[in-house]
């Protein structure tokens, strides 16, 4: 069994900064062979080579990308690198991929059904509005037959 990394031990391994190391992680995760979770969480000596690509990418001023793409293909053809390892890569990122696209459809169905909300408001503002409309045309109305009957009885009077 392979030796277990702490970002720290990682840090001294590497001579860069944890904090760097932390940054480097989270933006290539998927690419990032670890063991459990949180503060447990320890890396995989396949891990050293990975960030040294990374390290390797930034120092060569390639983008997010650009290193990206170096790591898949460097992950998915190199000599040490197993079928399965590789296999687990490409499942790690067509998992992210789906979970994006389901991040995506279920905010087009909220987007759509805060839509039908907001066109069933308008159409509730539009009622309203016609009723305040004949109300005020009563009111108005009523007050000039009001003023028209006090005329009429103040000539009476």
């Amino acid at each position: 069994m392979s030796k277990l990394y702490t970002i720290k031990e990682l840090s001294k391994e590497l001579k860069i900064p944890e904090s760097t190391l932390r940054y480097y992680r989270d933006r290539f995760e998927e690419f990032i062979p670890t063991v459990g979770k949180g503060r447990k969480r320890r890396y995989k000596e396949e891990a050293i080579d990975v960030f040294k690509l990374i390290i390797e990418g930034y120092e060569q001023d390639l983008n997010f990308r650009q290193i990206k793409d170096k790591l898949i293909k460097k992950l998915s053809v190199s000599e040490g690198s197993s079928t399965k390892e590789s296999d687990d890569i490409k499942n790690v990122l067509i998992e992210k991929q789906n979970e994006i696209i389901r991040l995506l459809i279920e905010y087009i169905n909220e987007k759509d059904e805060l839509k039908r909300e907001i066109k069933l408001l308008k159409h509730k503002i539009a009622k309203m509005e016609e009723i305040l409309v004949r109300l005020i045309k009563d009111y108005k109305s009523f007050k000039k037959g009001l003023i028209e009957k006090s005329k009429q009885d103040v000539i009476d009077i």
